[in-house]
Formats: structure tokens, C-alpha cells, sequence
């Protein structure tokens, strides 16, 4: 019970109080520090001493330019520290940005997220929001899990149902309005995959975790171009195996 409470508390701190009061701070610096949702993160990754490693030595974040970057969601935590390493904005629902508070609001006014609505908008509106993005990122539906090793028939299993979304399997979703679109409209833009396997070490909803002191680790994949393929299918696939090279490569560390 303790836990629970001292969970609870931790997510209402840094999800209202602490917003607050660097909404204050923001008040009276704007004109240094222009953006309130880095304002925001780089206050708590203080607060939580977290640091940051690169993996791989090559395929560097900060040489990312048009790109769709693919990373994986394993608990509450993804929406703060995301946005925050990636320096771009999160395609997510709405309901995900009213949970976080005043830090998903921010996030919202402060081009670190995509609000769409999964029931209105289509492939085109979607594009129509991101077309001007130099760099965004999502989570793979599908894609949500804290395995150390993804399932055997990753590659392979094509017909998926609900029972799968936690074992890791990746499905076409976003990816696929993405394809689509790109290819109606000939615009190319590349992929490149982060896969980061301690997240959940910060937030862990499921065990009521809460981690201090910690150093997040991630694996950048290589440029994946819709250009290169003819058909979604040719194309998911370079999507899965390279889904799949990286979270083996990312899982070595830990």
C-alpha cells in the first residue's frame, strides 16, 4: 500500500506541482528559455538525477533530419523522457496528454506532441499535421512490452489479436497511413528505429517503481527510406527486421 501511495504521489508532483511552479519560473524567463516544456523535463531529469547513453557510436540523434523516428513504449515514464531525449514532438492521443496534466498540456502548446483523434482522423489529416515536422516520433501499436527477447515468430506471425499487444509483435497501423500517404503524395521520408530497454526503470505503473539515480540507455537504428520499397509489405518487413535487430542489440546491455 505504501508503494501505491508513495507512486501516486510521485506522479501528481511531476505532473501538477512541479509544472507549476516552473510555469512561474517561465513567466519571468521566457526570452532565455523559450521552450516551457524543456523547462519542464530538464527539471525533472534533474530532480531525478537521470542520465543519457548512446549505445551504438554512429547514427546520431542530433543528425536525424526528416525523419520518422519508431521507439518503444514500456510505461508512463516514455512521455517524459521521449520528447526530452528526441528534442521533437510525440504523436498522441488525447487522452494520453489529459493524464499527464499540466506537463502533457505543455507538451501539447510547446510542439512536443501531435494531439490526433483515432476515431476522426484519417491518413491524410494526419500527414497534414506532421508534413512540416523536420523530425517526429510514435510508438508502434503493438509494440508496448518489457520482454527481454521479442517472440520467436516476430517476423512471421502475420494475423495478430489482442492477447498479442504486450508480447511485443509490431502491427501496420500508423505505419502503414504513413506509407500510403508518402507514396500518394511522393513524398519520401526515412525511418529510423530507438529502441531503449530500462525506461521502465524510471516509472513502473505495474509494480509501483519508482527509480532515482539512473542512466538510460538506447540503440539508434539505421535510416529505413519509403523511397527504397514498392509495396507496404516489402516495406514492414525492413521495418520488423530492423525492429528486431535493434532490440536485440539494445537488450545486450542490460
Amino acid at each position: 500500500m505504501f508503494r501505491f501511495i508513495h507512486f501516486c504521489l510521485h506522479i501528481f508532483l511531476f505532473t501538477y506541482i512541479l509544472p507549476l511552479f516552473v510555469i512561474i519560473k517561465y513567466i519571468f524567463t521566457f526570452r532565455s528559455n523559450p521552450n516551457l516544456f524543456d523547462m519542464i523535463s530538464n527539471s525533472y531529469m534533474k530532480i531525478m538525477k537521470l542520465k543519457f547513453q548512446q549505445i551504438n557510436s554512429d547514427n546520431k540523434l542530433e543528425e536525424m533530419t526528416k525523419t520518422i523516428i519508431l521507439t518503444n513504449h514500456t510505461s508512463f515514464a516514455d512521455f517524459f523522457i521521449d520528447p526530452f531525449l528526441f528534442k521533437c514532438p510525440v504523436i498522441a492521443r488525447g487522452m494520453a496528454i489529459l493524464v499527464s496534466g499540466l506537463f502533457g498540456i505543455s507538451s501539447l502548446f510547446f510542439d512536443r506532441t501531435i494531439m490526433i483523434n483515432r476515431f476522426k482522423d484519417n491518413r491524410n489529416s494526419i500527414f497534414e499535421k506532421v508534413k512540416n515536422k523536420n523530425r517526429f516520433f510514435f510508438y508502434p501499436e503493438g509494440t508496448r512490452c518489457s520482454h527481454k527477447e521479442l517472440p520467436t515468430d516476430f517476423l512471421t506471425k502475420t494475423i495478430l489479436d489482442k492477447s498479442d499487444a504486450k508480447l511485443g509483435y509490431l502491427k501496420p497501423g500508423l505505419l502503414k497511413s504513413l506509407y500510403e500517404y508518402s507514396k500518394d503524395s511522393n513524398t519520401n521520408r526515412c525511418f529510423q528505429i530507438i529502441i531503449s530497454p530500462n525506461k521502465n526503470k524510471i516509472l513502473n505503473e505495474s509494480k509501483y517503481l519508482i527509480g532515482y539515480n539512473k542512466t538510460i540507455t538506447y540503440y539508434v537504428g539505421e535510416k529505413i527510406n519509403i523511397i527504397n520499397y514498392n509495396t507496404f509489405d516489402d516495406f514492414f518487413m525492413a521495418i520488423k527486421q530492423e525492429w528486431s535487430r535493434c532490440w536485440s542489440e539494445a537488450h545486450k546491455t542490460i
